[in-house]
């Protein structure tokens, strides 16, 4: 069967993949005297920003002692849907190379 390593690999992603980016940031708290207002913020403090079902972004907030597991995570996802790509891409390479040609032209298969 074709792409049957591919195939193994989603399986293998979708264990752990989280679909989302990794996001850093600094910060200014509330205290006038604090170092963080002579330009030394607080930071850097890890998120993992995503979209809701229902399409809001939102984000998750990454302890530092949980960043590597997070980045991880999300690399997955990303391979994850590069594998889905190229999979998609042969099954239309494919199933245009199945049906029957009828003088079209040939972007249609590409």
């Amino acid at each position: 069967m074709y792409g049957k390593q591919k195939l193994q690999e989603l399986v293998k992603l979708a264990d752990v993949m989280v679909q989302g980016s990794i996001s850093e940031t600094y910060r200014t708290c509330g205290s006038t005297g604090c170092r963080c207002h002579r330009g030394e913020e607080h930071g850097p403090h890890f998120y993992l920003t995503f979209r809701t079902p229902k399409g809001a972004s939102t984000s998750l907030y990454v302890p530092e002692s949980e960043l590597v597991k997070f980045r991880r995570a999300v690399e997955a996802w990303n391979r994850f849907r590069e594998l889905a790509r190229e999979l998609g891409e042969e099954n239309r390479r494919r199933l245009a190379a199945s049906r029957p040609r009828r003088g079209g032209s040939s972007a249609d298969a590409g």
